[in-house]
């Protein structure tokens, strides 16, 4: 892939790595619980481009350098999702930013929420550098990964109010959500963006590691 040729060659120490037939995303906290909480998901049936996990948490330090604040609007540039990967597919590039969480909760997803909205936008920083970058052949996606929801979660849902947590009742209902560029530009004036394509997975309660066809996004 000419866009991770270029990539790499600009960052050889972070470079993505190719995989075959199957992607694989860690959870890499060490404040996990390594008995009771989710650590591992793999996409199967699906070739891929790897990018080093600790790449978005190296970005945040620049923009933290320049001035960015955890509590400010832009806050979100300093928040860092467990992987990413990209497929190069006939239409275009598809990038994939990759959230694992241990619960349900409104507050965990749209934590999650943030955490790839703070990558893809320090990712897609360092992508427009590259002379074969083009926005046309770039589709952006969000992968929020959770333990299924409890009666409890659903049935807080049904009450939700804020943007914020409609959002946590969208993605569960509908499974995927697109958030449009006009939404988030509002928000996050005066960042660029592009559209971002959420994708909610549940996973069983209790299993550590989670395996699913790729095509079944």
């Amino acid at each position: 892939m000419k866009i991770i040729e270029e990539y790499n060659a600009l960052f050889p120490r972070e470079k993505a790595v190719r995989t075959a037939g199957a992607c694989t995303i860690a959870e890499h906290e060490d404040t996990v619980n390594l008995t009771s909480s989710l650590r591992e998901v793999t996409y199967t049936g699906v070739d891929s481009y790897l990018f080093p996990h600790l790449l978005p948490k190296k970005l945040s330090g620049s923009f933290q350098k320049l001035g960015i604040k955890k509590d400010s609007t832009y806050g979100a540039l300093l928040k860092d999702c467990d992987g990413i990967f990209c497929v190069d597919r006939e239409d275009a590039i598809h990038v994939y930013f990759c959230e694992l969480k241990s619960s349900f909760s409104t507050q965990e997803i749209i934590k999650a929420k943030d955490q790839i909205i703070g990558s893809y936008l320090k990712v897609n920083n360092l992508l427009q550098l590259l002379q074969g970058y083009r926005s046309s052949k770039f589709v952006f996606h969000g992968i929020i990964v959770s333990y299924e929801a409890s009666t409890e979660n659903l049935a807080y849902l049904k009450t939700v109010t804020r943007q914020d947590e409609r959002f946590v009742s969208m993605i569960y209902n509908e499974r995927q959500y697109m958030m449009p560029t006009q939404k988030l530009e509002a928000f996050y004036q005066p960042i660029a963006y592009n559209e971002l394509l959420f994708h909610y997975v549940p996973v069983p309660a209790g299993q550590l590691t989670y395996s699913f066809p790729f095509a079944s996004l």
